[in-house]
């Protein structure tokens, strides 16, 4: 019987313990039989209770609160990081989506079916759906890369919404406590996003992908790596340690997305704030390239046919100007969300022509733009140089050429 403990014994006893849970973390991670060992003690009630009267054991006096055994994952209460998670009540079973007992053909045809009743009731959906839908069926891990306003986030909406799961953003990473979660002073887990998705089954979206740097990004790597094990091997189970001392089972509903505005090589002339893409994450990582979708606009715009053919050659003038100038993206260019707001003021009748303009097509742009942009319309629509005042008319009454006069006249203007 242990009679006497200095608290230099103490501090080694908390260190050995310390580096034994490590120990046993790493040796869980990479042992599939001893995951299930583990499992067996979670669910086995009175081995459990042993251990935790082994934990708590002293003697003569002795109070050893450091060296407490603990058993991973199943003596640690649950609190969200923060008040925008929600923890579900439970894990549900594999949705339909990923039910591996029918094909992915057979998945993807009622999938396919319910996005095509959904556009027969007017909803508006990228080009790139299908694809998408495909690789979350595959188990892959997309990155939509594009301009911003093009709408990626509203596209990744759409598919968790046709896939059946649940939607959670992480947002920007800059630390791995934030996706791995951490213990609060009372040593209760804080559960973030990426947590929640991995264990109760969720899509993760990981937005601003090219915003977070690499030692982040290779996190993301290896939950992937045990995500695709989990989809190859359904009948085996694979565990992500959060927190250090947390295995966790990955779900098999789990499904990772993540957007971004570049390539993941880095900054350029539009985005100065990106970093580049770890290259192993690039290699894991399937990259679609998400672009303004021109048939989405027309849909948007629906009888505002004026106002759609001017924003597409405004759109076209901009390109050009970027190619002139090398520019990856073109600045200032129109997105697919100013198109809904301008929908939106024409509808309501809220704004004339000239402040549409000056709000979604004139401002952020400095002479030398705005004369080339003056110069295209004038060509486009062979417009002389004499006079490009018109009468006042409605906005969403406007044809093509009173909206290119009042664009040239504005931009002249501001040069």
């Amino acid at each position: 019987m242990i009679t006497q403990t200095t608290d230099s014994d103490l501090a080694r006893i908390q260190k050995k313990t310390q580096e034994s849970i490590e120990s046993l973390v790493k040796m869980t991670e990479s042992n599939p039989k001893l995951q299930m060992a583990l499992e067996t003690v979670e669910s086995h009630e009175s081995l459990k209770k042993g251990l935790e009267a082994l934990a708590n054991m002293g003697g003569a006096g002795l109070e050893v609160p450091q060296a407490k055994i603990i058993v991973p994952a199943i003596d640690r209460e649950i609190l969200p990081a923060n008040e925008t998670i929600v923890l579900p009540a439970d894990v549900n079973t594999v949705i339909q989506a990923f039910d591996h007992s029918k094909s992915i053909k057979e998945r993807k045809k009622k999938i396919m079916e319910e996005l095509a009743r959904r556009k027969d009731n007017g909803e508006i959906f990228h080009s790139k759906i299908e694809q998408i839908i495909t690789c979350m069926l595959e188990g892959d891990w997309p990155y939509l890369y594009g301009p911003s306003g093009c709408g990626k986030t509203h596209t990744v909406e759409q598919v968790a919404e046709l896939l059946g799961i649940d939607l959670i953003e992480n947002g920007r990473i800059t630390e791995d406590f934030t996706i791995l979660g951490y213990y609060d002073p009372q040593g209760k887990f804080r559960a973030t996003e990426t947590f929640v998705a991995l264990s109760y089954g969720k899509l993760l979206f990981i937005d601003e992908m090219d915003t977070g740097v690499p030692e982040t990004q290779t996190i993301f790597n290896r939950i992937y790596s045990k995500l695709l094990s989990t989809i190859e091997h359904p009948d085996r189970k694979y565990y992500v340690t959060f927190a250090s001392d947390r295995p966790t089972l990955v779900n098999p509903n789990f499904r990772m997305i993540s957007a971004g505005n570049t390539k993941g090589s880095g900054e350029n002339s539009q985005f100065n704030a990106r970093l580049q893409i770890d290259e192993s994450v690039q290699q894991r990582m399937t990259p679609i390239e998400f672009h303004y979708d021109n048939q989405v606009e027309k849909l948007i715009f629906g009888e505002y046919t004026s106002w759609y053919n001017f924003f597409v050659q405004f759109r076209k003038a901009c390109d050009e100007y970027a190619t002139r100038n090398g520019f990856a993206v073109a600045p200032g260019i129109t997105t697919t969300r100013d198109a809904s707001s301008i929908k939106r003021y024409l509808e309501d009748d809220s704004k004339d022509i000239d402040t549409i303009l000056a709000e979604k097509f004139i401002q952020t742009k400095d002479s030398t733009y705005l004369h080339h942009l003056s110069s295209y319309f004038k060509h486009h629509y062979n417009l002389s140089e004499d006079e490009y005042r018109v009468k006042n008319t409605s906005a969403a009454k406007a044809d093509e050429k009173v909206l290119a006069k009042k664009f040239i006249s504005s931009c002249n203007r501001n040069i």
